[in-house]
């Protein structure tokens, strides 16, 4: 298959209306063909408003690694999360500057003007796929989930002579061409690309979302004009592009850069919090009314009854008891005043259970 490498300059506007705040730089940018597609809309807007030239190439993550590993520069990527997230991992990218931009959801192509096969249930686009004499998807990305998706559906086998898997982000091209009966890939692609219909995305049971996230080269000269062009990604201006195209931009509140690490952060830090508490406090989340009440004397363990039995002992809320969740009920058990150790006493046994 012709390796399929598109690289597009944004002409610099001899006129420059609003200079950014770095100085003038050229960005390279390495990006999926989801969001090229965005830039070639909108990036020359972004140039005459910062005086930056973007130099933008596509392809798919493999052939970014195999760039990476001559070591050949790049400023921004713009790629699957997951694909992100191990550039990271290998210090490629720096870390706190990972930015969600959008996703997609897949659906699936036709030759204009071909009829269009009944997908709408798991059912139909099943017997769709066994239908047609060829499909395309890719071999990353949505191609991954969807070959999983094939072994789900029990249908791998039946399909694997009939099944196109292109090493370049040529789906929508090859069923435009005719090589390909149906083709399933992100929407966008198939909305962004002459010559094909789309026939719907995949039924909601199946659905599945790619999404695209950028991320700074750690190795980059110039990482505050990089940082201007993943601030206009997240505009309001780029998220009608990007709606226009079939995607969903990011949420404005969602998990970008490093605000989103520390939200994800500040989020587990809470959780392990609560779990602690609970821990803690076995009967914190239990209704007030079926709360463990004070130990009455009759209660009380013998060595520790004269001192539990004094009136401050027995007010609601003065008496804790702090019990193992590995021990059975019926097990000795340390009573606690205002945090100090008073003595031990028969576990008492709620009348509900444990979370």
């Amino acid at each position: 298959m012709a390796r399929n490498r598109i690289v597009v300059v944004f002409a610099l506007s001899a006129t420059l209306a609003n200079p950014g705040t770095a100085a003038a730089a050229d960005i390279r940018v390495w990006t999926a063909r989801a969001i090229a597609t965005v830039l070639a809309e909108i990036g020359a807007e972004f140039e005459r408003a910062t005086a930056h030239r973007l130099i933008v190439t596509t392809d798919l993550p493999p052939a970014f690694l195999r760039r990476a590993q001559a070591r050949e520069p790049f400023d921004l990527v713009i790629t699957g999360s997951a694909p992100i997230d191990e550039w990271i991992r290998d210090g490629r990218i720096v870390a706190k500057t990972r930015t969600e931009i959008a996703r997609a959801g897949i659906g699936v192509a036709v030759k204009a003007g071909s009829p269009r096969p009944d997908i709408s249930t798991v059912e139909e686009f099943t017997r769709a796929l066994l239908s047609a004499k060829s499909i395309a998807y890719l071999r990353v990305g949505s191609g991954a989930y969807l070959e999983s998706l094939l072994e789900r559906l029990g249908i791998s086998k039946a399909m694997e002579a009939r099944v196109i898997r292109p090493d370049s982000d040529i789906v929508s091209e090859l069923v435009a061409r005719g090589e390909a009966e149906l083709g399933i890939v992100v929407i966008t692609q198939i909305l962004t690309t002459s010559g094909v219909d789309l026939v719907g995305p995949l039924p909601s049971e199946i659905q599945s979302f790619v999404t695209f996230a950028a991320g700074i080269s750690s190795e980059s000269k110039v990482p505050e004009a990089a940082s201007e062009l993943i601030a206009f990604l997240r505009s309001s201006r780029a998220a009608a592009a990007i709606t226009s195209q079939g995607m969903e931009p990011a949420r404005q509140t969602g998990l970008a850069g490093s605000r989103g690490e520390e939200t994800r952060h500040a989020a587990k830090r809470e959780a392990e919090a609560a779990r602690e508490a609970r821990v803690l406090d076995p009967f914190a989340d239990v209704d007030a009314r079926r709360r463990i009440e004070p130990m009455t004397p009759d209660q009380q363990h013998p060595q520790s009854r004269q001192r539990l039995a004094t009136p401050a002992s027995r007010r609601p809320g003065r008496v804790r008891a702090v019990r193992d969740l590995h021990r059975q009920p019926h097990q000795v058990v340390h009573a606690r005043e205002d945090g100090v150790d008073i003595g031990e006493a028969p576990a008492p046994v709620p009348d509900v259970g444990l979370p």
